[in-house]
């Protein structure tokens, strides 16, 4: 398990879930001081996480163009090499950008790249 900083508005939303059926009390394990100096809130998942998955199911989807996608938030350049490096390497996408035959089985699968090629 990997430990990342929290937001503002993720600490906010745990103390929330504290009395949320009957009375409760939130213990923060860090000193006012540290919480100030958090971020307000976290930048969006699609900046953070491995996009092998969104890069499958959009190339099945007939999308081999991904800078021409019209995302909400577009991911940083680097995420989308470094999935694409990875899908290249797994075999499930080829050296010109196309879904291999292994690549079609796996999009076919709704779980993680690397779970749904050993299923």
């Amino acid at each position: 398990m990997v430990t990342i900083p929290t937001s503002q508005a993720s600490a906010i939303q745990r103390a929330g879930r504290a009395g949320r059926t009957s009375g409760g009390i939130c213990y923060r394990l860090y000193p006012e001081s540290v919480y100030n100096s958090l971020s307000p809130t976290l930048p969006p998942d699609i900046t953070r996480v491995d996009l092998s998955a969104a890069i499958v199911q959009l190339k099945a989807l007939g999308i081999n163009q991904l800078t021409k996608v019209d995302w909400l938030t577009i991911p940083p350049s680097s995420n989308l090499s470094c999935a694409l490096d990875m899908l290249i390497q797994s075999e499930i996408v080829d050296k010109d950008g196309r879904l291999t035959m292994l690549g079609l089985k796996v999009a076919e699968v709704p779980l993680e790249v690397d779970t749904a090629k050993l299923v």
